[in-house]
């Protein structure tokens, strides 16, 4: 039996839950990747404010991005404009973030009162239409890097300073960020996320701050940038992808499962990365699998056996699995090798997800499109108890749903959800069980065998006894991978959350990187799934 093990952290303060997802730190396995796949490149330019946050950002983005700063400290906009190209380096940088103005707005002699921002004797140092032209040339500078460039609004100042007026900040950011959105150049309002906090994180007689100061600003500036260069969606759901389904697949105790090989394996995109097996991966279902794949011509298509048993946590944090790690290994390899980026459909549990990501999480971020998950309740764990009404791929390893539902890892979620379901109807079944191939005439006696084990009553209760149809559980998932959306599937953004106490839930957020379903097309689905289905075993 070959053991991997890896580590996670686990959440501390629920604060950090909602806006910082939880990170594996897998001991080795960063310094062991950082020379397979480069880290993405971070470029701070800033003033003594940004310097005073570097470290708390690196410690932020740790295993994430590489982070880097300007020499020395940029001091106001004509420092900046001169060296600007300078520091830049001509480098290909992933993220450049700019935070500098403090020095513009400095006024050099604070016993005379200026008359507003025009710059009188003795008043502000950098004219407010010096500024503008300043700013203008260095965003047409930034615009034309092949990177994210990010602004940041300078961080408020407390009020009474002699040399430092709060009304000169908000002025000042103001001509700010309307100019780099002209450029279009993303804006961090550092400003507005500072505020609330500064008389508890800044020194009182300065523009600057404590030690605590400085790391709450590190995880903000950390937060922005991070929003910005993990994986983000293909929102059009490209079909440049390689796909790996990751099912629970058994012998005939779900016949649902079948039907997905048999759909994702004769999708015309995406490329098939490869099927693992679940916690039921036995010689049975290694050789069935094999099999049913041959009947209809897909035998190439890579398959592996998944862990047995849900992942487990130590109490030092490390997450620990029994047999098998071969799935995990499989999405590895897939990624290792892939030219495009990867896709996982979870139809079961989120082990062998979950495992691969704690395992190699740089490699795993890097090339992750996104991971597809069908099942999950959307009330929560108190009203799937009330009703008796169990989420398996949840409730199976919930481990697993902590480690992806609070990661970083984009999640598209198919809610379990009776009023989501697709039900096929009589016509459709006997139009799929109709079809005159090997294949079909396999699947007929799982759905028989499947009937019989569940019962007359279950049968009757869920309106799925012969004549009647199935629930199509994941056919919404295999639809949108074939590029029907948006007309049959739609869906949500925001976060995918999951706590042991509140069980899978959703928080709506335009900004989010997670997609939710809350609508499908039944009719339309229950006809794609059928015809699918019959041209793909006529070709």
């Amino acid at each position: 039996m070959k053991t991997m093990l890896c580590s996670c952290m686990i959440t501390l303060i629920a604060t950090f839950a909602l806006s910082l997802r939880a990170q594996p730190a897998i001991k080795g396995s960063i310094e062991r990747l950082s020379t397979l796949d480069q880290l993405p490149q971070v470029l701070i330019v800033g003033d003594d404010v940004s310097l005073g946050y570097l470290e708390p950002v690196r410690k932020q983005l740790k295993g994430k991005a590489e982070v880097f700063h300007n020499p020395g400290s940029a001091k106001d906009t004509q420092h900046g404009l001169e060296h600007l190209e300078e520091w830049l380096g001509g480098k290909a940088w992933d993220v450049i973030y700019v935070n500098w103005g403090l020095d513009d707005i400095y006024h050099s002699d604070p016993k005379d009162d200026p008359k507003g921002v025009w710059g009188e004797e003795g008043g502000i140092k950098t004219l407010y239409m010096e500024y503008e032209d300043r700013l203008r040339k260095i965003a047409r500078i930034l615009q034309i890097q092949k990177s994210t460039v990010i602004w940041s609004l300078t961080t408020p100042v407390p009020e009474g300073l002699k040399r430092w007026k709060s009304s000169d900040v908000e002025s000042y950011n103001e001509v700010a960020e309307e100019i780099m959105r002209d450029f279009g150049i993303h804006i961090h309002d550092l400003h507005s996320e500072t505020l609330p906090m500064l008389a508890r994180i800044q020194d009182q007689k300065s523009p600057y701050f404590t030690s605590d100061g400085y790391a709450y600003l590190g995880k903000k500036v950390a937060d922005y940038i991070w929003r910005l260069i993990r994986p983000a969606l293909h929102v059009e759901f490209s079909s440049d992808v390689t796909m790996i389904l990751d099912t629970d697949i058994g012998p005939w105790l779900d016949i649902d499962d079948w039907f997905d090989v048999l759909i994702f394996s004769t999708l015309p995109a995406p490329k098939q990365g490869g099927i693992v097996m679940e916690h039921y991966a036995t010689d049975w279902e290694e050789v069935a699998l094999t099999n049913f794949l041959t009947m209809f011509g897909r035998s190439g298509i890579p398959i592996a056996r998944g862990c047995q048993e849900p992942l487990k946590r130590e109490e030092d944090g490390r997450i620990v699995h029994s047999q098998y790690s071969d799935g995990a290994e499989l999405i590895l390899k897939t990624m290792q090798t892939s030219l495009n980026p990867v896709r996982i459909l979870c139809v079961g549990a989120l082990t062998n997800a979950a495992l691969a990501y704690c395992e190699e999480p740089v490699l795993f971020r890097k090339k992750i499109e996104s991971v597809w998950f069908v099942g999950g309740m959307l009330k929560g764990y108190e009203d799937a108890h009330s009703r008796g009404r169990w989420d398996t791929n949840i409730h199976r390893d919930q481990i697993a749903a902590d480690i992806l539902f609070n990661s970083d890892v984009p999640l598209v979620w198919f809610p379990v959800s009776l009023e989501l379901v697709v039900r096929s109807t009589g016509d459709h079944e006997a139009a799929v069980l109709g079809i005159d191939h090997p294949a079909i005439a396999w699947l007929s006696q799982g759905v028989d065998y499947w009937r019989s084990r569940r019962g007359e009553a279950w049968a009757l209760g869920t309106q799925q006894r012969p004549g009647e149809g199935r629930r199509l559980w994941s056919i919404f998932a295999h639809a949108t991978a074939s590029g029907r959306h948006p007309e049959w599937v739609g869906f949500q953004r925001g976060w995918a959350r999951f706590s042991p106490q509140d069980w899978s839930r959703f928080e709506e957020d335009p900004l989010g990187p997670d997609l939710l379903m809350v609508k499908r097309n039944e009719t339309a689905l229950a006809n794609w799934y059928v015809a699918h289905i019959t041209d793909a075993l006529k070709r």
